[in-house]
C-alpha cells in the first residue's frame, strides 16, 4: 500500500515536468514562428494567450504591491506618527505602574483601589471635605462654585444692584 501510494504520486510529478516542458517546447517554437512571420493561428493563440497571462501576473502583482504599500491616509499616518509608537508592554507597565503608586504602593503594598474609594466615600459622608481631595484646580473650581451659588440670586437682582450703585454714588 505504502509503495503504491509513493509510486503514484512519483509517477504524477514525472508526468507534470513532462507536460510544463513540453508546453515551453511549443510556446519556444510558437514565438519564434510570430517572430519570423511564419506562425499559424493556432501558434498565434498560444503565444497571445501567454502574454495576456503575463500581463495579468503583472496586474496582480502591482495590485498587491499597492495594497501592501497603503493607501495615502495610512502612509501618512505611519509618517506622521510612526516614531511615536512604543510596545504594548511598556505602555502596560507604565500605565498601570503609576496608577499603583498613585493609589498607596508597589503591587502587594499599601491599598487597593477598591479600598482607597471606599475610604473616600466614607470621609465624604463623614463631612471631612479638606481631606476628599483633588488638587488646587479641584479646589478653585468649588470655590467659584460656590461663590457662584451663594450670589446667584437672579439677573434682575443684579439690575438692581447695579441701579442701587448708581444711587449710592450720587
Amino acid at each position: 500500500m505504502l509503495y503504491s501510494v509513493y509510486d503514484l504520486v512519483g509517477h504524477n510529478r514525472r508526468q507534470k515536468q513532462l507536460f510544463i516542458s513540453a508546453e515551453l517546447e511549443k510556446l519556444k517554437i510558437a514565438s519564434q514562428a510570430v517572430a519570423a512571420g511564419t506562425a499559424t493561428s493556432e501558434q498565434i493563440d498560444i503565444v497571445k494567450r501567454e502574454t495576456l497571462t503575463r500581463e495579468e501576473e503583472e496586474k496582480k502583482r502591482r495590485a498587491e504591491e499597492k495594497a501592501a504599500r497603503g493607501s495615502v491616509w495610512k502612509r501618512g499616518r505611519e509618517w506622521l506618527f510612526g516614531g511615536m509608537e512604543t510596545g504594548k508592554e511598556e505602555l502596560d507597565e507604565s500605565v498601570f505602574g503609576d496608577a499603583r503608586v498613585a493609589v498607596g504602593g508597589v503591587e502587594g503594598e499599601g491599598v487597593g483601589i477598591l479600598e482607597k474609594v471606599e475610604e473616600m466615600v466614607e470621609r465624604e459622608r463623614r463631612g471631612d471635605a479638606d481631606t476628599v481631595g483633588g488638587g488646587t484646580l479641584d479646589k478653585m473650581a468649588g470655590n467659584l462654585a460656590d461663590r457662584v451659588n451663594d450670589e446667584r440670586k437672579g439677573w434682575w437682582e443684579w439690575v438692581w444692584r447695579k441701579g442701587r450703585r448708581g444711587e449710592e454714588e450720587k
